[in-house]
């Protein structure tokens, strides 16, 4: 009787993911990946939202948006930044939020977007990937 052992292990098999495994054989769509949206702004930031399609959003932190303490909330395709109290993220450049995404960045197209200032005033954005320069 002739059989085969082979063992499979599930996991991530990319090794471009933050959780890559080295030891699985078999993908199980649990890759996660890291992308920066980074931003340049000629004014104070108060509030942002942006819409991402191509790929789920896992989890939404840091950046300017967590060192400020603008609130922030996420779901699968979008996220908010925002202040009841009026804290800012000061113009400049800089990261604005990071994101875990389900897909490779290559695959997510960042659109929609939304930032505002003090004024609630929106600017004038100019995205290109991941990265946004709002005037």
């Amino acid at each position: 009787m002739l059989y085969s052992n082979i063992l499979t292990q599930e996991g991530c098999t990319n090794p471009d993911a933050l959780n890559y495994n080295p030891n699985a054989t078999e993908d199980d769509g649990s890759c996660e990946f890291l992308v920066d949206v980074v931003y340049q702004a000629e004014d104070d930031i108060q509030g942002f939202q942006f819409n991402i399609s191509g790929a789920n959003i896992i989890s939404a932190f840091g950046g300017g948006s967590e060192e400020n303490g603008l609130t922030i909330y996420a779901n699968q395709t979008t996220v908010i930044g925002f202040s009841l109290s009026g804290l800012i993220i000061p113009q400049g450049e800089g990261v604005l939020i990071s994101l875990i995404l389900d897909e490779e960045p290559e695959n997510a197209v960042l659109e929609n977007a939304i930032i505002s200032n003090t004024d609630a005033e929106a600017f004038i954005l100019f995205i290109e990937g991941f990265n946004i320069l709002a005037i």
